[in-house]
């Protein structure tokens, strides 16, 4: 499958799991806790997948100074939103600040999701052709997937 499909289809589970999180209120800390869980287990697991097989390979392959600045800024919000992960992996969800801090994460990512996919992924699609976006697409899929079992 196209790497670009698969990010996107991984988007659309992440700004699920996002309203879901922010739509369960007091009363519901399992089940929050639950949703909180696979953010911080799906997020890491994507973003490393994302950087060795889309943003490394797209960084060396575009040329254009502006476009190159593109992919190093997606690379630096996927840095960013690694800060708050681990920060929230540190806090106990009964915190305060774990739903400050995670409503702070969610925003980042919904912000990057929307730069990556109008400003990234346009480039993707001009630095490579069909073939190499489907191997990329087994790249990241097996990249995740390694992520999700280191972590479990």
């Amino acid at each position: 499958m196209d790497v670009l499909d698969l990010i996107k289809r991984d988007h659309a589970e992440v700004k699920s799991l996002f309203d879901q999180f922010q739509a369960l209120g007091q009363g519901n800390e399992a089940q929050r806790a639950g949703v909180a869980k696979k953010i911080l287990e799906q997020l890491p697991a994507h973003d490393h997948s994302e950087e060795a097989a889309v943003y490394s390979p797209t960084r060396d392959r575009v040329e254009d100074k502006s476009d190159r600045a593109k992919v190093a800024e997606a690379f630096e919000e996927h840095q960013a939103a690694s800060k708050l992960v681990k920060e929230l992996k540190s806090l106990s969800q009964s915190d305060k600040k774990f739903t400050a801090t995670m409503n702070e994460l969610i925003a980042a990512v919904r912000k990057h999701i929307e730069d990556e996919e109008g400003k990234v992924h346009p480039l993707v699609r001009e630095c490579f052709d069909d073939a190499e976006r489907e191997r990329m697409g087994k790249q990241f899929e097996e990249g995740k997937q390694r992520e999700l079992a280191r972590s479990a």
